[in-house]
């Protein structure tokens, strides 16, 4: 006998934080192919709520794997959802003791807006990379377009939020606290005078992502923390126990104010899980992954491309921890 039991949708609003070239859109364009290849007690599949998601899904997918090109950053923000399904069976008994196969399914919807990284930026930054963006950024006491007016009224709204941390662009540019710093003293100013703060701390959950895991220099600085998948094809992964540890590693380099972003964090926010992702995965020789971790990227005609399959590392897992942690609060 078979029996379906449906877990009904429930409206996550996430919201996707981090500097400019901190792979925000990859990020959310490698979600797709992430859920296809997900290994879990669950198998995941992930549709579009409406044309311009459904749009972005394919134009992204087309992009990664046939192409082999990477999706064009944000110029605007752009409001996108997107629906994950996923279902395992399960072996119960029935109310008369027989067993029964049961298929169990759970579904959220995510709704996040994906915005270009200058709105992130502190005073001047913004300036400098558009003639448009108006001066102070999100450090100005009154936001000045409708654009920042978006960015900060979908965080104060958001239940998760993915802070995309960028190991390789903190070591160049040294300015992942510029900017950070701007953006959440803005979220904590309305926050607390809006009375919303949850025991001292902001109500959002934060899925702490070190991104770029594939990126030759942070692969090697991860390699005492790596273990490698037992299923084919054994990519590299961080266990998320450690991947804290990670990431204060990184933020300890004494020529960066990086630092400062991992106190913030611990300070401000009550819950946090780390993740360290990319949305590439490693390069796959003959079909399995190699200690040597070789890079998914080529470069032609002085652009990056993409060199062979996608295969998203904890792309996914940062989305379902957030949807599990929003869910057992409801509950409560």
């Amino acid at each position: 006998m078979n029996a379906t039991q449906h877990n009904p949708p429930g409206d996550i609003r996430i919201g996707l934080w981090g500097p400019p070239g901190s792979g925000k859109t990859t990020f959310l364009g490698a979600l797709y192919i992430a859920a296809t290849r997900h290994v879990g007690p669950y198998k995941w599949f992930m549709t579009g709520m409406d044309d311009p998601s459904e749009k972005f899904l394919m134009e992204s997918v087309r992009l990664m794997t046939h192409e082999r090109a990477f999706p064009v950053a944000s110029e605007a923000p752009a409001r996108l959802g997107f629906r994950f399904t996923g279902h395992r069976m399960v072996k119960k008994r029935n109310a008369v003791g027989m067993p029964v196969e049961r298929s169990e399914v759970v579904e959220f919807v995510l709704d996040v807006l994906d915005v270009p990284g200058r709105l992130f930026s502190g005073t001047g930054a913004g300036a400098a990379a558009d003639p448009d963006f108006s001066p102070g950024g999100l450090a100005s006491a009154s936001p000045r377009n409708h654009e920042e007016e978006q960015l900060l009224d979908h965080l104060l709204h958001c239940q998760g939020i993915v802070y995309l941390f960028d190991p390789k662009r903190d070591k160049e540019s040294r300015d992942a606290y510029y900017f950070f710093q701007p953006v959440l003293a803005r979220l904590a100013r309305h926050v607390l005078t809006t009375h919303r703060q949850v025991n001292g701390h902001l109500p959002q959950r934060v899925a702490v992502c070190v991104n770029k895991f594939d990126e030759e220099d942070v692969y090697t600085e991860a390699k005492r923390y790596v273990v490698q998948d037992a299923h084919r094809p054994h990519m590299p992964r961080v266990p998320d126990a450690r991947a804290a540890e990670f990431f204060q590693r990184l933020c300890a380099d004494p020529r960066s104010n990086s630092d400062l972003v991992d106190l913030a964090l611990r300070n401000h926010f009550r819950e946090l899980n780390y993740f360290v992702t990319s949305s590439i995965g490693f390069y796959l020789a003959d079909g399995r992954f190699r200690p040597t971790g070789e890079r998914n990227i080529e470069v032609k005609d002085g652009k990056e491309r993409i060199l062979g399959q996608v295969h998203p590392i904890n792309v996914l897992e940062p989305l379902l921890w957030l949807h599990d942690v929003v869910r057992k609060q409801e509950k409560w």
